[in-house]
């Protein structure tokens, strides 16, 4: 199914999941979305990715092929080395939703996308690796705008120089993945030490602190207005475990497995050298077995074939004809490939690199706003109810005094009412004393006068 895509490829890889059974163990990879051939909606296993790539690279050598991860020994059900998996061949995917030269190929889009048969990796494992005439002639189908450029030692030192440098950037992700490893741990045990201060430490000390000190009223992180909305709407449970340096490391993760897929393209190329060597080798010896029979020399193969001289002869020159198409068949596809690499892949990995650099960047920057973010959100809320909490106590503190200094009056206004009034029975007590006196005088006084 060669075809070229005319609209959008949308495929993601997700929801791992794990069957076990006493035969066999394996994860199923979800694969679902939408090409130029309708729906995809497929479950595959990790061994089904490999033999994919196996073959894709046998059927396009000199092409870029995307990475896989690599297979570790009785780790693959776990469930960290699952979801590890499940972004790397989710990567995979939209990698090669990229080359339509691979995605619209049989072993893709047919078998590996579409097919309902069980054990894909079976199936891929059987197709044949195709013949050298089979591979020219499936690039000249894809690759015609390479038709008239020139294959020279300029864009051979091009492509030479293009390899170092991805070997040299190779050794540098190796020693940058060590380094953001080792910071993605020592973050993980950071994090977890201080999701136990915030979420464990600090609630038992504040339980302990109130009620030494403030009775039984609870604070902020035991408080039950607050503490839900710490935990739901401010995430308290997430915010202190985010580790966003991981995408960074996955980063390096993808480059390192680019590396490999561009050098082993390379690789491809020094291969088909070798054995261009090789049948060269070969010619020249049946060219020295020919000159030999010629002289009347025969080798110990041809004096045990029962051949007639002039049999052996055209067996012989049949042998150097066959050698000879070979090495310039070899020859061109390694001119094509040498095209392939310098004018295609080689520009195209650069931009590819440009892209995924910024993109991951770009997640990066924007999951570390998010964190600073929801902590500054977080403690902002702390930081308003605790100075609500002040301000309640200093209220209640003056509602208290206030409520004290108005008893006060109320008793001092009651012990002077209390004192008035007997003050009062006190006068009432004086003025009837004086009145009969006062009385008794005017008597005397009459009698006087009288």
């Amino acid at each position: 199914m060669e075809n070229q895509n005319n609209i959008p490829v949308v495929i993601s890889v997700t929801d791992p999941s794990t069957n076990i059974s006493q035969l066999d163990t394996h994860t199923l990879y979800n694969i679902k979305g939408k090409d130029n051939n309708g729906v995809i909606d497929v479950q595959r296993r990790f061994k089904d990715f490999v033999a994919l790539r196996e073959i894709l690279v046998h059927k396009w050598p000199g092409c870029y092929i995307p990475g896989l991860p690599g297979r570790k020994l009785f780790q693959g059900t776990d469930i960290k080395m699952v979801n590890s998996r499940q972004k790397f061949l989710n990567s995979f995917c939209q990698k090669l939703s990229t080359l339509p030269h691979l995605f619209y190929s049989q072993e893709v889009n047919e078998i590996f996308l579409r097919s309902k048969e069980k054990d894909i990796y079976k199936i891929l494992e059987q197709i044949p690796k195709p013949i050298a005439t089979e591979i020219i002639q499936r690039y000249q189908r894809h690759f015609g705008s390479l038709q008239g450029k020139d294959i020279d030692v300029v864009l051979q030192k091009k492509v030479e120089d293009f390899v170092d440098n991805v070997r040299k950037n190779q050794q540098s992700l190796k020693l940058a993945k060590k380094y953001v490893k080792e910071t993605v741990q020592s973050q993980e045990a950071l994090n977890k030490q201080l999701d136990t201060i915030m979420n464990t430490s600090i609630p038992e000390y504040e339980k302990s602190y109130t009620s030494m000190y403030c009775g039984q009223q609870p604070l902020i992180f035991n408080h039950p207005d607050t503490t839900p909305k710490l935990n739901n709407e401010l995430k308290a449970n997430i915010i202190f475990k985010r580790i966003n340096l991981d995408l960074y490391l996955d980063l390096v993760k993808l480059e390192l497995k680019d590396c490999k897929a561009f050098l082993q393209m390379y690789k491809t190329k020094i291969e088909y050298e070798e054995y261009k060597k090789k049948l060269e080798q070969k010619g020249n010896d049946l060219q020295i077995e020919y000159q030999n029979v010629l002289a009347g020399k025969q080798s110990l193969i041809n004096m045990f074939k029962r051949a007639s001289v002039d049999e052996i002869k055209n067996s012989i020159q049949q042998q150097i004809t066959s050698n000879n198409n070979e090495i310039d068949t070899i020859k061109n596809l390694n001119d094509i490939i040498l095209a392939i690499i310098g004018f295609l892949e080689i520009d195209r990995y650069q931009q590819d690199k440009k892209q995924q650099y910024e993109i991951i960047i770009q997640k990066i920057q924007q999951l570390e706003q998010e964190s600073i973010d929801e902590q500054t959100l977080y403690w902002k809320f702390i930081q308003d109810h605790s100075r609500q909490i002040l301000q309640d106590q200093i209220s209640k503190k003056q509602q208290k005094e206030l409520n004290e200094n108005q008893q006060q009056e109320k008793i001092e206004i009651i012990q002077q009412k209390i004192q008035e009034e007997e003050r009062q029975e006190e006068i009432q007590k004086v003025v009837p004393q004086e009145n009969g006196e006062y009385a008794n005088q005017q008597q005397q006084e009459i009698q006087v006068d009288s």
